[in-house]
């Protein structure tokens, strides 16, 4: 479940008193935190209200009324949005934070509606469409400079055949993160089609059919093929993965060519190589890196 975490305002931050370099620190190290555990997916400080607006509605009418805003107590300073799986790790993960004002503070919890809450009001297109839209906010959110954590898809779209669809997509969801754009079940509940996306990165699944010759890994013995998926913090999903049933078959460690990566078998029988970008080297550096390689193994460059 997602769910916004507001930070109440109060005279301090009313007055535009800026924290003490410790509460920084301090708030540096539980975002962190909050990022390597895959819970944080925003969040910012507020100015005062004195430096914002209101726009108020009458039917057609608008008007616009300058800050300051006299109820402090109602106001926000600042805000998260986390992704948890109950509103009970919310309130543990809020008990964590530091002292927002380092006073009498106060964390008001709020989960965001989902499309499920509408019912059949949100139609298959609501869908699609709400899930493109949040995995375009999502890679928008981690990408920082020139490199970005989770880039753009590039090429062709891995299909992969799963024994196990609905299982397969909450593995994903849980490990990777992903976000479920499409799902078409058939009459007996199985997985026709599946549409899943991690940042801008989108693969595709759907149930193994043998009577098609739709065979999963788990049916021909294992996969002769790997998808690539870049995620914010390796270190953190492959971990995730093996609590969730997959197999390392290499740890996650700094590779040459500029991510850092590890390679796994997930429990559908699917490899992963799940890799966070940490440099861009250039083509010489990657060359250079490859020779030096060869010669510390005693085998020399490839094609000497």
């Amino acid at each position: 479940m997602r769910v916004i975490v507001f930070v109440k305002a109060d005279h301090n931050t009313e007055a535009g008193v800026l924290p003490s370099e410790q509460l920084l620190t301090e708030m540096g190290r539980y975002n962190e935190a909050l990022v390597q555990a895959s819970i944080m997916k925003g969040g910012d400080g507020l100015h005062p209200s004195a430096k914002g607006v209101r726009v108020l509605f009458s039917g057609p009418n608008r008007r616009v009324i300058d800050g300051p805003f006299a109820e402090t107590k109602e106001l926000v300073a600042g805000f998260w949005i986390w992704e948890v799986r109950s509103m009970d790790e919310a309130i543990e993960w809020a008990k964590r934070c530091p002292n927002p004002t380092g006073e009498e503070s106060v964390l008001e919890i709020r989960p965001v509606f989902e499309a499920d809450d509408f019912g059949e009001a949100f139609t298959p297109e609501l869908r699609a469409q709400e899930e493109r839209l949040r995995a375009q906010i999502e890679q928008d959110n981690v990408a920082g400079g020139r490199l970005e954590p989770v880039p753009p898809p590039r090429g062709a779209t891995p299909y992969l055949i799963v024994r196990g669809a609905p299982d397969a997509i909450a593995f994903y969801q849980q490990v990777f993160g992903a976000t479920v754009r499409l799902r078409l079940d058939a009459p007996d509940g199985s997985v026709m089609h599946a549409e899943l996306a991690v940042g801008g990165a989108a693969f595709m699944l759907s149930e193994e059919q043998p009577q098609w010759n739709s065979l999963s890994p788990l049916a021909i013995g294992g996969s002769a093929s790997s998808t690539l998926v870049y995620v914010p913090d390796v270190d953190a999903v492959v971990e995730r993965a093996v609590a969730a049933g997959a197999k390392v078959t290499m740890p996650v460690a700094d590779q040459f060519w500029g991510d850092r990566s590890g390679h796994i078998v997930d429990p559908f029988g699917h490899q992963w190589f799940v890799s966070t970008r940490i440099e861009e080297p250039t083509p010489e550096e990657l060359q250079r890196r490859i020779d030096a390689m060869f010669a510390q193994q005693g085998a020399g460059p490839a094609g000497s």
